[in-house]
């Protein structure tokens, strides 16, 4: 990281913090620069949350961060009021964004936004740290992410005590589980709940999906694409961008037409052959994905899928939902209501196997 390069060994990417070389090296040098990180504070609270960090799986590298309110008890938690059984918190698995090669569960940014959630949702987060491209190009986050969701199930299956992470044990629910991605984090989601689906997942259930600006690609430009992504402006994805973004996660020789990036890809999976979970969708009119991501929800309910749409007329690709349009009180309480309303639609809720 940060050698110095031959004048035979070119730049071809320069995206904010990583550096991508002819030769394939890649420098990281600067990364936390452009995206500062919070070391996890398991003994001290930030805005009501602790956290600690764990690591899932030694050989590839990934670990979650944890998060737990405050204070919480051991039983009676409340979400709006409804009483929740003893180590009845609701775990949220949360996917951060950065186009597949940008940020960890460290950044400030994701950190700031699981300690709020998970505060003012009184809801267990777990952070997934997952690779990155174009070191570990798609589907390694794919797989990363399932990955944590398996290793979830092995914390409600798992016997020993010893092999248990104590605040899932003593807080979690694991049959109230909800995947939570912004940006690339919410296309992550949509993928991972695909695989979920022609898995036995049991006993976790996988009640609700939310999915903030999701991120999808095509060969073609979009209307949105053309009017918002060809300026700077601080927050908007710009096209170029975004292109890099997909030219160095897609599998080698892919290009955006590939189903990871375009839904409507011809060897794209058929949505209708799927049991997902309900989906809350969060997107903003001045994003340049926001015709992909309407297009996205009309599939999903083509294919017979249960999907609430929250528009943003003012939002661009830097919304970070639920702290929106100036109401963050009101914006909580969207997330507590998906909640609540997806844990009791106990026979819609579960991401049953497809075989």
């Amino acid at each position: 990281m940060g050698e110095a390069k031959s004048a035979a060994c070119e730049l071809v990417c320069e995206i904010p913090g990583v550096n991508i070389y002819s030769d394939g090296t890649v420098d990281r040098s600067t990364h936390d620069q452009h995206l500062p990180t919070t070391p996890a504070h398991p003994d001290q609270a930030l805005y009501g949350a602790v956290s600690k960090d764990v690591t899932i799986n030694s050989l590839t590298g990934i670990w979650v961060r944890i998060y737990l309110p405050q204070g919480a008890p051991k039983h009676g938690p409340q979400i709006n009021g409804e009483l929740h059984e003893v180590g009845g918190l609701p775990i949220v698995v949360y996917v951060h964004g950065g186009g597949f090669i940008l940020a960890s569960a460290a950044s400030s940014f994701a950190h700031d936004i699981c300690c709020k959630m998970c505060a003012k949702l009184n809801v267990i987060v777990v952070s997934v740290d997952y690779r990155l491209a174009p070191e570990h190009r798609l589907p390694a986050a794919f797989d990363d992410t399932f990955a944590a969701l398996k290793w979830l199930q092995s914390q409600a299956t798992d016997e020993a005590a010893s092999e248990k992470e104590p605040w899932l044990a003593a807080y979690g629910n694991f049959g109230k589980c909800f995947l939570m991605g912004q940006g690339s984090g919410a296309t992550i989601v949509h993928q991972v709940a695909l695989r979920c689906s022609t898995e036995d997942m049991l006993p976790l259930q996988i009640c609700g999906l939310v999915m903030d600006i999701p991120f999808f690609g095509g060969l073609d430009r979009t209307d949105s694409e053309i009017k918002f992504g060809n300026t700077y402006v601080d927050g908007v994805l710009q096209m170029k961008l975004s292109d890099d973004f997909w030219a160095f996660s897609l599998p080698i020789g892919a290009d955006r037409s590939h189903p990871y990036s375009d839904f409507r890809s011809s060897d794209a999976p058929d949505l209708s052959q799927f049991q997902l979970p309900p989906s809350l969708i969060a997107v903003g009119r001045l994003d340049p994905c926001y015709d992909r991501e309407i297009l996205f929800v009309e599939a999903l309910r083509r294919g017979g899928q249960e999907v609430r749409l929250l528009d943003y007329p003012g939002k661009d690709h830097a919304i970070y939902f639920p702290e929106v349009e100036g109401d963050m009180e009101n914006a909580y309480a969207v997330y507590s209501n998906f909640i609540v309303t997806c844990t009791n639609q106990t026979s819609k809720s579960i991401i049953k196997p497809a075989f």
